[in-house]
């Protein structure tokens, strides 16, 4: 019989195959489906200083501070910040817990956050479709498809948020099946935590979609004030419901989900203000959408489902093979530590994903007011192109960081067998920070692109490729290993499509002879040529 992260890894590979049409052309350019007319000034330019001719990636990497520096900086630092809260409630619920000295409820309670994760992003993907949507309408300026879209959109998160919980909460040991063996010692304390966490499952997903709407206007600064007050209420609500009122480990979860709630209803107050729908956002359950947005949003949910699916299965596969590998919890312990310093160090790299799934549509909404596709198509691959270039120095930044936090291993346990084995897989996934962060802007691109499919096509190679090494992993070191695999393959096809596929890609004559000097109803000369249009 196959093993079964063969199997699956086998599995994910078809579904790759079966699901990206162009997925055989990888490596080969697009064929054209058409010919098209571009006009550029006839006058003597220098070739060093022709676009053409500059090499985009060294404009990408060349150290500057214009205003699309700034621009990149304005919605991208405070997302950093909001984005951080995430992982650092993780991180205090972990701190807190592993203050209890129990390795088996540190090993449970990271269990409970990967299964809660892996429900939470398969079916979160309405906030992930919300902020392009926003933000292509808001640069258009169109007010009334900004409160539409963010009105539509919490709906059916709502839906689906209710539908999660109760899920959730009714069969917390179902779910956790897909990160823990069977009969694994830390079950039971995993599915106490799981259960309370559960109830801020609805409130965090409405939470994201008000975030995404935020990034869409490019506001991250108003999410940031909501973010620090709730993460400070988490961090105050845990050690006196975990100590003080003696709920252990589930208190821990409890103080989660209340925080969660309270900054839920910040969120919508807030975004009401913001779009100008005080009556209309906070009864946004009593209006469903359109059918025909409902149809519109399936084919990218769609493709974002099998995503999120492919992800989740493989990171939730590498939690599983932590957990399976002793029964004492120390090296599943270890390996969730690990992965809350990774998650702390990776917290600008999401933001520079979702600011550039912002701002790349922006780029192209103005196109839309103005009637302009040229410029705009410019000004967007500008805008993604430097997003990549701060991907990688943050990624190189974010490796260096995370390594000189390696001390902080102590603080989230007293036990010093779960502190030494969880150094070296803390300091491995630093190591593979530059590639996350080209790999992670890259995908903001494609989100902003509403790339849907290749996207969903790339990652489920790139989880075909890190479950097959897991199949193969005896030690956390090579659970890293493979998560390494992962984020290469997502890093090199994202680019790949980035300057071969994607409509931001330089579109250059086939050859002298397509180009000529004319002169349209006796104006200025212009150079014409004719050049290949991507499907």
């Amino acid at each position: 019989m196959m093993a079964p992260a063969m199997r699956n890894a086998w599995l994910l590979a078809a579904c790759a195959a079966a699901y990206a049409p162009r997925w055989h052309r990888l490596g080969v350019p697009p064929k054209p489906l058409s010919r098209s007319v571009r006009y550029a000034s006839a006058e003597p330019r220098d070739a060093a200083a022709d676009p053409q001719q500059t090499s985009r990636l060294a404009a990408a990497l060349k150290p500057a501070r214009g205003p699309l520096d700034k621009e990149i900086a304005a919605v991208a630092l405070p997302a950093m910040l909001s984005l951080a809260v995430f992982p650092v409630v993780g991180m205090v619920d972990t701190f807190f817990v592993g203050r209890m000295g129990s390795a088996l409820s540190l090993a449970g309670q990271g269990a409970a956050n990967a299964a809660f994760n892996f429900c939470f992003f398969v079916l979160a993907v309405v906030p992930t479709l919300t902020a392009p949507r926003v933000a292509r309408a808001a640069a258009r300026g169109d007010d009334e498809a900004v409160r539409t879209t963010a009105r539509e959109s919490l709906w059916i998160a709502g839906a689906v948020g209710l539908c999660g919980t109760v899920a959730l909460v009714g069969w917390p040991r179902y779910f956790l099946k897909l990160v823990l063996p069977a009969n694994a010692p830390a079950l039971a304390p995993a599915a106490r935590y799981l259960r309370y966490r559960a109830l801020g499952y609805l409130p965090a997903l409405l939470s994201s979609t008000c975030f995404a709407a935020f990034r869409g206007l490019l506001d991250t600064a108003t999410p940031l004030r909501i973010s620090l007050f709730y993460n400070a209420l988490n961090a105050v609500l845990d050690p006196i419901l975990i100590f003080g009122c003696g709920l252990g480990v589930a208190g821990a979860a409890l103080a989660t989900a209340v925080a969660e709630s309270v900054g839920c209803l910040m969120y919508l107050s807030q975004l009401s203000k913001r779009i100008g729908g005080r009556k209309l956002l906070p009864t946004f359950w009593r209006r469903p959408p359109a059918r025909a947005t409902v149809k519109a949003l399936a084919a990218g949910a769609a493709a974002m489902q099998v995503r999120q699916i492919a992800l989740n299965a493989a990171f939730g596969a590498a939690t599983r093979s932590a957990q399976a590998m002793d029964a004492t919890g120390v090296q599943a312990a270890a390996y969730s530590i690990s992965q809350q310093l990774w998650l702390l160090a990776g917290v600008a790299l999401f933001a520079l994903q979702s600011s550039a799934a912002a701002l790349v549509p922006a780029a192209l909404g103005k196109g839309d007011k103005n009637d302009d596709d040229t410029d705009a198509t410019d000004a967007a691959r500008r805008v993604a192109d430097r997003c990549m270039g701060w991907g990688l120095f943050a990624g190189v930044g974010l490796g260096l960081l995370q390594i000189a936090c390696l001390p902080l291993v102590r603080c989230f346990s007293p036990l010093p067998e779960v502190r030494a084995a969880a150094r070296t897989p803390a300091f491995l996934s630093a190591l593979a920070q530059p590639v996350n962060g080209v790999a992670f802007v890259a995908e903001g691109v494609l989100l902003g692109l509403g790339a849907f499919r290749f996207l969903a096509a790339q990652t489920a190679v790139g989880a075909a490729a890190m479950m097959a090494c897991l199949s193969r992993a005896k030690t956390l070191s090579q659970v890293i290993y493979s998560i390494y695999w992962f984020n290469g393959i997502q890093a090199v096809l994202a680019l790949f499509h980035h300057v071969r596929l994607s409509p931001l890609a330089k579109r250059t004559p086939a050859s002298p002879s397509d180009c000529a000097v004319v002169s349209v109803d006796g104006g200025r000369p212009d150079l014409v040529c004719v050049v290949d249009d991507e499907e």
